[in-house]
């Protein structure tokens, strides 16, 4: 079963996590993950950018993890560095589309570095997404890769793998846990595409 918390549990987990507690950023980055986005939202409209913004305001927490610890009401805390990240990703996109528009015009090529830069991180997010899955418990990989990469029901890979489709489920469930608490003990290496992946397993 999986860590709930409320309230009156955060200034303890705030403390585990000013201590560098992945453990702790799992639970709060859970807690708060939809929170954030729906301020990010109000504040774009755009799902995209407020995805983009989560994780931004997410690496910040952690990266500032001993000050984060000292704040008394995070939920303030959140939707001011949520507000802040939002302006300078405006503020970043405009500055880059008018660099880029001006880069068009003296050189007449409408093609840009976008399509390398989204192949290299493309790479970087499934190189780090097949690192966690290789850690997998031999079941636990075959479940997650039938289900999640080949589309597979879970009736169906039950029936492939014979086993009862609550044992899939569980197996599923544990997997996706796993690939998670790997993307964030790897958040040192790869900051953005661990919390990219944390984001997006459910």
């Amino acid at each position: 079963m999986e860590q709930t918390t409320d309230h009156q549990d955060i200034p303890v987990l705030l403390i585990q996590l000013g201590q560098g507690s992945h453990s702790a950023f799992n639970i709060l980055f859970n807690r708060y993950k939809h929170t954030v986005y729906t301020n990010a939202l109000l504040f774009t409209s755009t799902s995209t950018l407020a995805e983009e913004i989560v994780q931004d305001v997410f690496l910040q927490v952690w990266k500032s993890r001993e000050k984060v610890a000292q704040v008394d009401d995070l939920d303030a805390y959140l939707f001011i560095i949520t507000r802040n990240a939002v302006y300078r990703s405006l503020h970043a996109q405009a500055q880059h589309e008018k660099k880029h528009k001006a880069w068009q015009e003296s050189n007449g090529n409408t093609e840009s570095g976008e399509n390398i830069l989204s192949a290299i991180l493309e790479k970087d997010y499934h190189k780090l997404l097949e690192q966690a899955i290789r850690q997998l418990p031999p079941q636990q990989q075959q479940v997650y890769i039938l289900i999640k990469q080949q589309g597979l029901s879970r009736a169906e890979a039950a029936q492939q793998l014979g086993l009862h489709p609550e044992t899939v489920k569980r197996h599923l469930s544990l997997a996706t846990r796993s690939i998670r608490t790997f993307c964030l003990l790897h958040l040192d290496l790869t900051p953005a595409i661990a919390i990219f992946l944390c984001f997006h397993l459910k």
